[in-house]
């Protein structure tokens, strides 16, 4: 479908849940990008499969990025990929990322970009809509369900952003109305 509408630069972002050597062939075989959260226990070797060393045996300090590129993955070293390892001023967790394509820091910026996706799906999911809540359990009950709150997220959204245009946030945006 994408390839039908003419979106060739896509980019498919994830969280170590999906940190599958499979979807990562998959993905780059349909000619797409990704960037994908690793876990700290991942092997990472060079492309001859020597072993370089466990995502977390890599020391960084604060603010410290380090990029691997053309390495292997796992004991069935999967690559060559590219893998930036970040450890962020103001946190404990380090960041963690592995691309098709050649990393540096801007790598997190477009990994943070799934965040948005995220909130979608929480909204979906046990916010606004409650798909949780509907249980449903047939998929074509859920199906529709979807569809009609696909099609109604895309309205506001169309809707909001004509708003933006227009100069008229303040009107509706109550956290903006008081200033």
């Amino acid at each position: 479908m994408l390839d039908h509408l003419g979106m060739r630069n896509v980019r498919f972002l994830a969280d170590r849940g999906f940190r599958d050597v499979e979807l990562m062939e998959c993905v780059w075989a349909c000619g797409r990008h990704y960037r994908i959260r690793i876990k700290s226990s991942l092997i990472l070797a060079d492309p001859r499969g020597e072993r370089l060393c466990k995502v977390k045996e890599v020391k960084l300090a604060p603010r410290e990025t380090r990029c691997f590129h053309n390495v292997t993955l796992t004991g069935q070293r999967f690559g060559p990929v590219h893998v930036v390892l970040g450890h962020p001023t103001d946190g404990l967790e380090h960041w963690q990322v592995v691309s098709d394509e050649p990393t540096s820091v801007e790598t997190f910026a477009e990994d943070g970009e799934r965040f948005q996706i995220e909130e979608g799906f929480l909204d979906d999911k046990s916010g606004f809509f409650g798909l949780e809540a509907s249980r449903l359990r047939d998929a074509t009950s859920l199906e529709r369900l979807v569809l009609v709150t696909s099609t109604a997220t895309l309205l506001l959204v169309s809707e909001g952003l004509q708003v933006v245009e227009q100069g008229l946030r303040r009107v509706v945006d109550p956290t903006g109305s008081a200033a």
